[in-house]
């Protein structure tokens, strides 16, 4: 069901130009650095909120010895798509940075990355 549509939305707005189609083909160019570099901060902005928000004790505890999170612990879903928001917004200079750099030199191992 989700293929279908997306392969009908690419071949619509294949030919589409200007600055909303220039931010994410910027994301199109560097995919994999951006995969990886996404975890890391993701991963360390989950460490931070946990120090900040939750204790450290029940979060160790419910890892280790619960099924289940313990009532309380994370987050809604608009506090989940804010954070996807602002991931892409906070990558986007680094993956553009990234970009240029990888069109200007042409090392052979940039192409994997």
């Amino acid at each position: 069901m989700t293929l279908g549509p997306s392969l009908i939305l690419l071949a619509l707005t294949e030919s589409i130009s200007g600055k909303i189609a220039r931010f994410f083909i910027v994301f199109g160019r560097v995919p994999l650095f951006f995969y990886l570099v996404h975890l890391y901060l993701l991963h360390t902005a989950a460490l931070i909120a946990t120090l900040f928000l939750f204790s450290w004790s029940e979060t160790t505890k419910a890892l280790n010895t619960m099924p289940d999170f313990p009532p309380g612990y994370g987050f809604g879903l608009p506090v989940v798509y804010a954070a996807w928001i602002a991931t892409v917004l906070i990558l986007y200079p680094l993956c553009s940075r990234y970009n240029n750099f990888k069109s200007k030199h042409q090392y052979w191992w940039l192409s994997y990355v």
